[in-house]
């Protein structure tokens, strides 16, 4: 097959792409480990070559070194320069968030040294992220640079939002497997224990608390761990959890189980006083008609029809998910 023809993207498009870039923090390895940083300004050597980095390091005393693996964006959030393979990706993002660059050797990045002008940032950027066919990892159909980065942020947001979490009690293993990814926390895989060995007080652990023994959650009250209650999602899957059959979809809440009526929950806040955009609203009205018409429910087992036995009564519908509810 011929190869695809680059898409055309004009300086307002690439402009918009980079604002996009910029608040989310999206590209090169953002979801690598965070190093440990200075409080101050920083100044940062990522070069590969161990005598050029030696160099550099002491050239700079003081200066970060970074790993090839880092999230670079946490990396370069308080720097005030860095030091790079002219080859290095970091070297691109440094430059859209505005941080000088010095690169080492040759590559497709040198033209970034320094303080490159908006003209050179721009055919940097069009030349190896906008002039790149994109394509939706669900669907496999074709999207535009803008979606691609609303769904590597989407990633981010998640990956972010799990970082904190230490370790994850009460899980099934059966659970795992399908839990870990939903719990993932970027290049560290989710530690599931069953002791609290290792956990340090204060820490947050994302538990299954009506799987969680009784024991070993008063050993969490009493050393002040921060509990994250996760349950089963709205949409879980198709048959129960009695049938092992393992969730596709978890609700992670960090103040209480959505069902519980003794605590407050960040799905009531949410709906309460969340600050729900437009588009978001639009989306929920859109995927809310597709449950509906699709006659998805919760473990979407049930196929035969409820019937009345005096349709003419007025009839109160108690559901259960299992016999023992």
């Amino acid at each position: 097959m011929p190869a695809a023809a680059k898409p055309v993207v004009s300086d307002d498009q690439i402009e918009s792409a980079l604002d996009l870039i910029r608040s989310n923090r999206v590209g090169g390895n953002y979801w690598g480990p965070q190093l440990a940083l200075p409080d101050g300004p920083y100044r940062v050597v990522r070069v590969r070559n161990p005598i050029d980095r030696v160099s550099a390091l002491e050239r700079l005393p003081g200066a970060v070194a970074s790993l090839d693996d880092d999230d670079p964006w946490h990396l370069l959030s308080g720097a005030s320069d860095v030091v790079v393979d002219a080859d290095d990706e970091v070297a691109l993002i440094a430059a859209i968030v505005g941080v000088p660059v010095e690169c080492v050797g040759s590559g497709p990045f040198e033209a970034l040294s320094g303080k490159p002008t908006a003209v050179v940032l721009r055919h940097a950027f069009g030349e190896h992220v906008a002039s790149v066919s994109y394509r939706d990892p669900f669907s496999g159909e074709p999207i535009s640079l803008a979606e691609a980065i609303e769904c590597c942020a989407f990633w981010r947001r998640l990956i972010d939002s799990n970082r904190d979490i230490a370790a994850a009690v009460g899980f099934a293993f059966w659970k795992k497997a399908t839990v870990a990814p939903l719990l993932w926390r970027g290049s560290d895989s989710e530690a599931f224990v069953s002791t609290l060995d290792g956990v340090r007080d204060g820490e947050r652990i994302a538990a299954w608390r009506t799987r969680t023994p009784a024991r070993l959650l008063s050993e969490l009250e009493r050393r002040d761990v921060q509990l994250i209650e996760v349950e089963d999602g709205f949409i879980r899957s198709v048959g129960l959890g009695a049938d092992c059959v393992p969730p596709l979809s978890i609700v992670v809440d960090r103040l209480g189980a959505y069902f519980d009526p003794s605590r407050p929950s960040e799905l009531e806040q949410l709906i309460q006083t969340g600050d729900l955009a437009d588009d978001l609203l639009k989306r929920a009205k859109r995927l809310r008609g597709l449950i509906v018409a699709s006659g998805l429910s919760k473990y979407s087992a049930g196929h035969q029809p409820l019937e009345r036995r005096t349709p003419d009564r007025r009839h109160i519908l108690v559901p259960g998910q299992v016999e023992d509810d």
